[in-house]
């Protein structure tokens, strides 16, 4: 799915488009598009309210190096699937996936029951989902990083309107 607004821009049927950072490494090989980043967020460690760790307020990620972990699907959200890696790989481990899921909340519910752990944008918060809690992690992890791209040859007047109007907004 996110590739194909990639390829929207480069055939000029879509004129910004809003990802994560990580995921332009994959798809602006030829070097047309430009872009901002107009947020940054922490990763949070998600953890089954009964879990071993759920008490402690900040956790070391090296500590989960045996633990099952649910990951948002890589077609859908390849961007977090590839941050967990990388964050887990600097803590010195693979992680071993047990499952993917579509959507934020089905990874939360699966969390919720048990089934493993999972490192989510710091935004999941808001979902509020019984049975789980948030904690904060002690190492250094990479941040997800949203971005509005676009091409850089695009010189449309009301582009560059929508541009400035999401800067003031996110504040950049």
């Amino acid at each position: 799915m996110y590739k194909e607004c990639f390829q929207r821009l480069q055939n000029r049927t879509l004129d910004v488009n809003f990802d994560n950072l990580y995921n332009l490494r994959d798809v602006d090989k030829n070097h047309f598009l430009t872009y901002e980043i107009i947020s940054k967020e922490s990763l949070l460690m998600v953890l089954p309210q009964q879990h071993p760790l759920a008490n402690e307020p900040l956790v070391m990620l090296a500590d989960l190096k045996s633990e099952p972990f649910i990951l948002p699907c890589r077609e859908t959200v390849p961007a977090l699937h590839t941050l967990t890696q990388i964050a887990c790989e600097q803590a010195g481990f693979n992680p071993k996936i047990v499952q993917e899921a579509t959507w934020m909340p089905t990874v939360l519910s699966l969390v919720a029951s048990e089934m493993g752990v999972a490192l989510l944008p710091a935004n999941v918060r808001n979902l509020q989902r019984t049975g789980v809690v948030y904690r904060e992690i002690i190492e250094n992890v990479p941040m997800f990083q949203m971005v509005m791209v676009w091409r850089q040859d695009n010189h449309s007047k009301i582009l560059h309107n929508f541009l400035n109007i999401v800067r003031k907004i996110s504040g950049q």
